[in-house]
């Protein structure tokens, strides 16, 4: 499935590396940015459910627990919200 966002070859080439390297592999490790936000969030599980549902493997792992005015989209089995442990307490940042 290939998605097209404009009519420039820079943009064709761009999508049609990211559709060939998910058909290529089985397995990924999602993640966004430090704190969450929901656009973060939403994208991410936006990506986890269109890979799953491609019969890919999928995994969230977050340096923090979602904010919960985001609750309603946590409803896929395998994902997790954070790294048990670790959610509650700061980071190493470099």
């Amino acid at each position: 499935m290939v998605y097209k966002a404009s009519n420039n070859a820079g943009d064709k080439k761009i999508i049609n590396q990211i559709n060939d390297i998910i058909k290529a592999k089985d397995s990924f490790l999602l993640t966004t940015h430090v704190r969450s936000d929901p656009d973060g969030t939403s994208s991410e599980i936006a990506l986890y459910n269109m890979l799953t549902n491609m019969g890919k493997r999928a995994l969230i792992i977050n340096d923090s627990k979602y904010p919960e005015l985001l609750n309603f989209l946590l409803d896929c089995e395998n994902k997790t919200t954070g790294i048990p442990g670790v959610q509650d307490h700061n980071l190493p940042r470099n």
